[in-house]
Formats: C-alpha cells, sequence, structure tokens
C-alpha cells in the first residue's frame, strides 16, 4: 500500500506543470509603436558594427574584404580602442528612452510571446517600407 501511495504521489508532482515566473509590467514600459522604432535603430546599429567590424577572410572565396570606410560611421574596433560608449545612447537619447528603460520593455515584451509576435510582425513592416523607399530613391 504504502508503494502505491508513493508512486501515486510521484506521479502527481512529476506531471505538474512547472511554474514560469511571470515578468512583472514595467511602470515606464515603452509603448508598442515607440519600441518598434527603437529596436529598428538598435538592428541597424548592429548590422553596421557587424559590417564594419575586420574580417580578415571572406568564407567563400577565402580573399581579402577590401571595406569601405566611411567617415559616418564607426567600426567596432574604432570605438572599443578609442573606449567611447556604443552609439546605443545616441538611439537612446534620439528616442527619448533610457537604456534601462529599453532593456526592462524588452524582458517583459519577450516574457509575452503575442506581444512580441505583434512588435516583429511591425518591425518586418517598417523593414519592408526602409528596402522600398531605398530602392525607389526617395
Amino acid at each position: 500500500m504504502r508503494k502505491l501511495l508513493f508512486l501515486f504521489l510521484f506521479f502527481v508532482f512529476a506531471c505538474e506543470a512547472p511554474t514560469i515566473p511571470s515578468i512583472v509590467k514595467p511602470d515606464n514600459l515603452i509603448p508598442e509603436d515607440k519600441i518598434v522604432q527603437v529596436i529598428v535603430d538598435v538592428y541597424l546599429l548592429e548590422a553596421t558594427l557587424n559590417l564594419r567590424s575586420p574580417k580578415p577572410y571572406h568564407q567563400q572565396s577565402r580573399s581579402p574584404i577590401n571595406l569601405r570606410k566611411d567617415s559616418l560611421s564607426l567600426s567596432l574596433s574604432e570605438v572599443l580602442i578609442n573606449q567611447e560608449p556604443l552609439p546605443y545612447y545616441n538611439i537612446f537619447k534620439r528616442q527619448g528612452v533610457t537604456r534601462k528603460q529599453y532593456e526592462s520593455s524588452m524582458r517583459w515584451y519577450c516574457a509575452n510571446p503575442k506581444k512580441m509576435s505583434s512588435i516583429y510582425d511591425q518591425l518586418i513592416i517598417e523593414f519592408t517600407k526602409r528596402q522600398t523607399k531605398l530602392r525607389v530613391g526617395k
């Protein structure tokens, strides 16, 4: 009888759904429409920094890559050597948010998949608009 009770209790606790800690909605949550613009700027900055970081060889052709130096963009190595703050701060300042506010908002949105899915849908639309503008030349 004790074995049956033990097995029953074992299965009850083993099959219990794990509790997922919920993240409390921050008081200074960035609204969806604004965080879309911040994420777009952050993604574009990260893409620029990734393109500008020195890579010794192209993976397919094994030939050196000649990157064009642009006076308006910083390479990641230049930022780190000069110990300047990363350009994220300019994005946050321009958008009127703080880094802490951005990080807490992103944690909350990531913990809410439906909201994050909506944000990514808006990101796709925004990137498509920007790509269309570049192709048309306006």
